[in-house]
């Protein structure tokens, strides 16, 4: 919802609602997305591509996005190696 929205690192983040947006204020570090939005598992293979917001996990606290379901599976057949070489 573009009411509850916050500018981080040059990027404009919008929430689903006013908690979540105070919460990523709070420690919006800790929020933010690794390897600069884009597709953990393409990032693995040192390619870009964009992210559906819709598909991610938290890895040892880090948020890691991803491109597509398939990207997502990929990348967690060897999430380990595949964190490193992102």
């Amino acid at each position: 919802d573009a009411r509850y929205s916050a500018r981080y690192n040059g990027a404009t983040y919008w929430f689903s609602s006013e908690e979540n947006l105070n919460l990523f204020k709070d420690n919006s570090a800790i929020y933010a997305p690794q390897y600069g939005s884009f597709c953990g598992y393409a990032m693995s293979l040192g390619k870009l591509r964009p992210v559906n917001p819709e598909i991610y996990q938290i890895v040892n606290g880090r948020l890691i996005l991803q491109h597509t379901q398939m990207a997502y599976d990929l990348f967690n057949k060897d999430l380990e190696e595949n964190t490193r070489k992102a």
